[in-house]
């Protein structure tokens, strides 16, 4: 006879896994589940001492839930959607109209790299039936280094980044923008 630990699902003599598929080591899933939906796979699968696969058709198979990345969106309104709509055919006229359109535009953008130690989620999991709504808060103006960049048919420009005198990294506010821009229209020329 099996001896079994506090779940119910390990061998304590050898510590090995035993057979996942039981009422019992659903339940025990569920219940883990129900307890703590964000705890990573590996770790579940560590605390109830069931084997990755067993576990994996345990939450798809018998309990029908499935990992789902948090990701962060931000809200898009009726009124959004009009204003792309009206910009994507002000884009489309304005190319008909001028075939060169194209040769003189440019696309720029910065990326934020955060000092306060905050990482991407792209790895925060949540198990469930269904997608989560997650509301995850920060200090909305934590130091960052900032870098920008623009990009043309033709030709890169930057990065340029938001530094001090003294290469300490800056938050962008309207002042410092405005510098960026003025040092990307004088870039302008050399391309």
């Amino acid at each position: 006879m099996q001896n079994l630990d506090a779940k119910g699902l390990r061998d304590s003599y050898s510590g090995r896994t035993v057979s996942a598929r039981t009422q019992r080591s659903i339940d025990a899933v569920r219940d883990s589940v129900g307890l703590s939906p964000k705890t990573s796979l590996r770790r579940r699968r560590r605390l109830l001492g069931i084997s990755r696969e067993s576990l994996r058709r345990v939450l798809k198979e018998d309990l029908h839930l499935y990992p789902y990345q948090i990701q962060i969106k931000q809200k898009v309104t009726k009124g959004d959607m009009e204003k792309r709509v009206t910009m994507c055919e002000w884009f489309c006229d304005t190319i008909e109209a001028n075939p060169d359109f194209l040769d003189h535009l440019w696309f720029s953008d910065e990326a934020h790299f955060l000092l306060s130690g905050h990482v991407n989620s792209k790895y925060n999991v949540y198990c469930g039936s269904s997608a989560p709504v997650v509301v995850i808060q920060r200090s909305m103006h934590s130091t960052k280094c900032t870098a920008w960049v623009a990009i043309s048919k033709n030709s890169i420009i930057g990065p340029y980044s938001f530094q001090d005198e003294n290469e300490r990294p800056q938050t962008v506010n309207t002042e410092r923008y405005v510098d960026v821009l003025t040092k990307f229209w004088a870039s302008l020329g050399q391309c």
